[in-house]
């Protein structure tokens, strides 16, 4: 890992929580690549639309080549060739990475040595899978005795319900809920709010795991991907409406959920802010986010639950 890239990877910060008296941790980095927040399990064909697109694409290139060379000008670079790829599709394997990530991480513990503590840190689509498929996971692979701390960086788990056909190609793409447990009920529903009923359940049936998360309002690539991206009022309420269902879970487990939501001080916004420089800049009137973020990992009474909105304050349990 590049210690330059800022935020928990500039070990040299001494605000810095996850460095305790100078001593790093133990650090598996996942990279993702899945295309379904750590929560597919399928592959998906090329379509027949994609191949006619495709085979269109080559057809215009080769066109403009051939128009190209009777006036003695070399091709277009990086031309595609006639045939089809041999790429299989779009493999939504998040569940098999993440399960042989965990794995891998068990094996690799010295002496068989169990660790006291978990962090499960999570950025963008991580925050997303550290906050549901991989706490079970973990359990599993290290057992109950474990302290289980997670901290999802701009990976909101409420989903915009407004857009079915979204909702739809990610039950079908990414075979999502094959593994939702049977306990979990009806409230884990693949068409409905399946993140927060699911992180409700496990908040449910785990009484030590502690989850923090940590958004921006004004995060331009979430916001893209609820489909909300033009900057309208509209867009705004909405997508701050999304945000505040998080309030749910703090209400419900007030000292094992915490949130902090604010607004970006950059006006195209910021997308998470644990991996960056930004994570150690000042906040005005607000705890800054290392000591927010290092209470919350010692597990200290004072942590507060912060919504903020222009125009109004939400400062909770």
């Amino acid at each position: 890992i590049n210690s330059d890239i800022g935020g928990i990877f500039d070990f040299q910060n001494q605000a810095n929580p996850i460095v305790d008296d100078g001593i790093v941790p133990n650090i598996i980095y996942v990279p993702y690549c899945d295309g379904s927040a750590w929560s597919g399990d399928n592959t998906v064909e090329k379509s027949v639309e994609w191949k006619d697109w495709y085979t269109q694409q080559v057809g215009r290139l080769v066109a403009v080549n051939a128009g190209l060379k009777t006036i003695g000008l070399p091709p277009l670079p990086g031309a595609p060739p006639d045939a089809l790829p041999t790429d299989p599709g779009r493999n939504h394997l998040g569940i098999r990475n993440l399960s042989a990530a965990i794995s891998a991480a068990n094996q690799s513990m010295v002496g068989n040595v169990s660790p006291n503590t978990i962090y499960l840190i999570g950025h963008s689509a991580g925050g997303v899978g550290v906050s549901t498929a991989a706490m079970p996971m973990v359990r599993k692979a290290f057992g109950g005795d474990v302290e289980l701390v997670v901290f999802n960086d701009a990976g909101p788990i409420a989903i915009n319900t407004v857009e079915t056909s979204d909702l739809h190609a990610r039950a079908d793409d990414w075979s999502l809920g094959k593994f939702y447990p049977p306990s979990c009920g009806s409230d884990c529903n693949v068409l409905g709010q399946l993140g927060l009923a699911f992180v409700d359940w496990y908040l449910k049936n785990d009484c030590t795991v502690r989850i923090a998360h940590f958004s921006f309002l004004n995060d331009p690539v979430n916001r893209e991907y609820y489909r909300l991206e033009d900057d309208t009022i509209m867009n705004r309420v909405k997508y701050t409406g999304l945000l505040k269902k998080h309030l749910t879970l703090n209400c419900k487990y007030p000292n094992r959920y915490k949130n902090y939501i604010i607004r970006s001080p950059y006006p195209e916004g910021l997308h998470g802010a644990i991996q960056w420089s930004y994570f150690y800049q000042p906040i005005p009137f607000l705890p800054n986010l290392p000591d927010w973020t290092g209470a919350f990992f010692d597990n200290e009474d004072n942590v507060k639950n912060i919504f903020i909105v222009p125009g109004s304050i939400c400062l909770c349990a």
